[in-house]
C-alpha cells in the first residue's frame, strides 16, 4: 500500500534529482533542513546513502524483487578456517533470470525512474572529474587494480631524504 506522505517524499528526491539536477548529498541537506522524518531508520536525520538507495530501487517503479542475492564466501579470506562453508559473509547478485519479480504499485512513471538513472550516472562523473584531494592528485587514481583478487588499490606517497615524492600503488 502506498503511504501518501512517504510517496511525496519519494516523488519530492526524484523531481529535485530530475529536474534540478541535485546530487544525493544536496538531496539528503534539504529532507534534514525540512525536518522531515525518514522512511525507515531509527535515527532522525537522513543519510546520503539512505536517499541513493531510494533512487536506484525499482519498487517505487511497480517492480518489486525477490531471492535476487546470494550468500558468497569473501573473496579477501586468505585461511583454510575461513573457508568453511558456514562463513559465508559475502553477497553476490543472482543472474536476473533466477531473481523473482512481483507487480508493486507504482508511485513514479518508468520514464522519471530512467531520467534519474542518467542523471545519477552524470552525477558520478561530475564527482570524479570535480575530485580534488587535499595534498596531491594521484595519475592512475581509480584505475589501478589487484591482478589476484581485483580489489582497488590505494596510492601513498613516500618522501625520500634527498629526492622528491615516490609514489607507491
Amino acid at each position: 500500500m502506498i503511504d501518501p506522505t512517504e510517496a511525496e517524499v519519494v516523488r519530492r528526491l526524484f523531481r529535485g534529482l530530475v529536474e534540478e539536477q541535485l546530487s544525493c548529498r544536496q538531496l539528503t541537506k534539504r529532507l534534514n533542513e525540512a525536518q522531515l522524518p525518514p522512511l525507515l531508520g531509527k535515527q532522525p536525520i537522513w543519510h546520503v546513502a539512505s536517499v541513493r538507495n531510494m533512487l536506484i530501487n525499482r519498487v517505487y517503479v511497480g517492480q518489486a524483487r525477490y531471492n535476487y542475492r546470494q550468500p558468497v564466501l569473501p573473496k579477501y579470506r586468505k585461511t583454510e578456517e575461513a573457508q568453511l562453508s558456514y562463513r559465508k559473509t559475502g553477497r553476490s547478485y543472482r543472474p536476473p533470470q533466477e531473481g523473482v519479480w512481483s507487480e508493486a504499485p507504482a508511485i513514479l512513471t518508468p520514464e522519471l525512474f530512467e531520467k534519474a538513472h542518467l542523471q545519477l550516472r552524470r552525477n558520478a562523473e561530475a564527482a570524479r572529474k570535480l575530485y580534488q584531494p587535499q595534498s596531491r592528485r594521484y595519475l592512475l587514481r581509480t584505475l589501478g587494480k589487484c591482478g589476484e583478487g581485483g580489489l582497488g588499490c590505494v596510492c601513498t606517497a613516500q618522501k625520500g631524504k634527498s629526492s622528491p615524492a615516490h609514489y607507491l600503488y
